[in-house]
């Protein structure tokens, strides 16, 4: 029988033009040409070190704004036809044009004033960011960055206390444009020294067929398990959170191949997709890559990036201890079996397909605990994965596959990028029209003073903006307006920043928007909107998990190490507790009135404090030892329900 693991996607897709016609392939060759030149400015910035601020920032958007019309038709125009070509090659050559003025020009902008042609140029490369950002994710933030620069210009029409003076167009491009206020800010600054290398070292992993080899090891830990096909979905998902910290990606790739199986199995269509889609969420805060945002955090805290990966581990794995528990019990009350032995590899042999990629990993993570930067630790992995993969046959990357990983890293920039240089505008008109802080005084007025209330206050901000909104996006405009707010109320920097990147990605599952939850019902053949709050449901403890660790920042490994233990351990516990209380299954079906116990005790294991966290660890053992003495009795009478 064929081993499900050949029937695993391998290696990465090649890129389509679309922006262009087929004309002797040339189109294909100047992207190509232009991807590669990126790739190698990327690595060697890497082991060398970054050029100044306002020459990395700028020609890495050069090489962003230049291979965009390759890859993203307008809409405006027929995809393919003449038109659209005349167009794409403006702004091709404008955005070349617009970043090499800024290089050669940008020292002169701070001492002069600006010129009617630096006033050109400037204008003419916001206007080329909004296009880009429309192109690659999308309307929302085009219409949020376009609102903020009319707010600046309008602002003293305005009533009451978001009225300001107003700003001349003038100021308000130089805002945008000149200096690291704006465009160039910190968000574009991170996606063009950590983000990129960290980008390529994905795509090179998914070149060398790792996706395979990680799926290979996830379908030997679980396969055999109850419910092996959902179980598979949430091991393989967090392993290929690992490589791509895209959501929507992992949903593609992992669900393409476990969706199919879980309703093949038995598991209804929404609920298939609903599995999926939650365990890829995860993947986007899975150590140690968690996407872009990661690094955002970090440059915004001023910490190191190792920092950030502790932080999140534990968060991580009460995640995944919940959604495994809550699939666990969903698939005994479905009567769920394991797969077939002779469908899935050997673990043995699992593991020795996996181990030598699993070896750049490791020294990824090695040299940021060593305190390497974020680049140069990219670097050496990317290194190491090149090395390693090549002493396999399996994962051999030839010439072929390495220009496709090439280009496929320009590919998923894209998002990334225009997302920062975006939110960059509107980063830049806060500050200038004086908004962030009257937002985050408006939360604490709001809010009374109480913490818990801005805190809910600003996961429904989070949410609605992750609806629409690529993480790294919604994270960044909702920590310049709410996060000073937040840490005035009590809450530790490092737990604010963590609960609005938490918030900002269970957008991806919430109804009505909800990106991972459409491309979860797409593979699945389900309707949405049953995917999204199936989502939802077996998400919760993701909904829960940012209030503990605001409260208690031992789980963000802040604090005694003995602290750090007991506090976690009573979270694992209270996770499994929800897991239970919403499935209404502990060692059997269990009562309502169990039920609202068990969810009770979830609280009071989640709450930290000792006495709350003792008295529920005894009492939810107490409901273990006696659901399992009653399991004994019900198995000496006939089989129990549910099996």
């Amino acid at each position: 029988m064929e081993n499900l693991v050949d029937r695993v996607p391998s290696g990465v897709k090649d890129v389509v033009i679309t922006g262009f016609p087929d004309w002797n392939k040339i189109p294909k060759i100047i992207f190509a040409t232009g991807a590669f030149v990126f790739f190698a400015f990327s690595i060697y910035t890497g082991a060398a070190g970054v050029f100044t601020t306002m020459v990395q920032r700028p020609m890495h958007l050069l090489f962003m704004l230049f291979l965009f019309p390759f890859l993203k038709s307008s809409g405006i125009f027929k995809e393919k036809s003449v038109p659209e070509a005349i167009f794409n090659a403006f702004l091709a050559v404008a955005g070349v044009v617009c970043m090499t003025y800024i290089i050669q020009n940008w020292v002169r902008f701070y001492d002069e004033d600006l010129t009617a042609l630096d006033m050109f140029i400037s204008t003419l490369t916001v206007i080329l960011v909004l296009e880009f950002t429309r192109r690659a994710i999308g309307l929302p933030l085009v219409i949020i960055a376009v609102t903020a620069m009319f707010y600046a210009y309008f602002g003293s029409y305005l009533p009451g206390a978001v009225s300001h003076r107003g700003y001349s167009f003038e100021r308000i491009i130089n805002m945008c444009v000149v200096g690291t206020e704006g465009i160039f800010g910190i968000p574009l600054g991170v996606a063009a020294t950590f983000i990129i290398l960290f980008i390529y070292f994905a795509a090179f992993l998914q070149a060398s067929g790792a996706v395979r080899s990680l799926m290979g090891l996830a379908m030997s830990l679980s396969g055999r398990q109850v419910g092996g096909p959902a179980k598979m979905a949430v091991v393989g998902s967090s392993m290929m959170g690992t490589i791509s910290g895209s959501t929507v990606a992992n949903v593609t790739s992992t669900g393409s191949i476990t969706i199919p199986l879980m309703i093949a199995s038995g598991y209804p269509r929404h609920v298939a997709g609903a599995i999926e889609a939650c365990a890829s969420m995860g993947g986007s805060f899975t150590p140690p890559i968690m996407g872009a945002t990661g690094f955002v955090i970090a440059q915004f805290l001023g910490v190191e990036f190792f920092d950030v990966i502790l932080a999140a581990i534990i968060p991580a794995v009460l995640f995944y201890t919940g959604l495994f528990a809550m699939v666990h019990n969903r698939s005994i009350k479905l009567g769920m079996r394991g797969m077939p032995k002779s469908e899935l590899p050997p673990f043995l042999g699992a593991l020795s397909d996996s181990f030598h990629v699993l070896i750049p990993l490791g020294i990824l993570v090695y040299l940021l605990y060593e305190r390497y930067t974020p680049m140069l630790a990219a670097f050496y992995g990317l290194i190491a994965l090149l090395i390693c993969a090549n002493l396999r046959k399996k994962t051999r990357t030839s010439l072929s596959q390495a220009l496709k990983a090439i280009y496929a890293g320009a590919r998923m920039m894209l998002q990334v990028t225009s997302a920062c240089a975006a939110a960059g505008i509107v980063i830049a008109m806060l500050n200038l029209s004086g908004l962030g802080h009257k937002l985050g005084y408006l939360i604490i007025q709001l809010s009374g003073g109480s913490l818990l209330l801005a805190l809910f206050l600003v996961q429904i901000a989070a949410m609605i903006l992750g609806m629409g909104l690529v993480t790294v996006a919604s994270y960044t405009l909702l920590a310049v307006v709410c996060a000073k707010a937040l840490v005035d109320l009590g809450a530790s920097e490092m737990g604010v920043h963590m609960f609005i990147f938490y918030f900002s990605l269970t957008g991806t599952i919430t109804p009505p928007v909800m990106l991972a939850g459409f491309a979860a019902a797409a593979v699945a053949e389900a309707p949405p909107f049953q995917v999204g709050f199936s989502a939802v449901r077996f998400g919760l403890v993701a909904f829960i998990i940012p209030y503990m660790f605001v409260y208690s920042p031992s789980l963000l490994m802040q604090g005694p190490g003995w602290q750090i233990l007991l506090n976690s351990f009573t979270a694992v516990v209270g996770v499994v507790s929800l897991a239970s209380a919403l499935e209404g299954y502990l060692y059997g079906i269990i009562s309502n009135a169990l039920r609202v116990l068990l969810l009770v005790l979830a609280i009071l294991l989640v709450v930290p404090h000792y006495l709350s966290s003792l008295i529920g660890l005894a009492i939810f053992m107490a409901c273990v030892i006696v659901r399992i003495a009653a399991r004994k009795k019900e198995n000496t009478q006939g089989p129990c329900e549910g099996e």
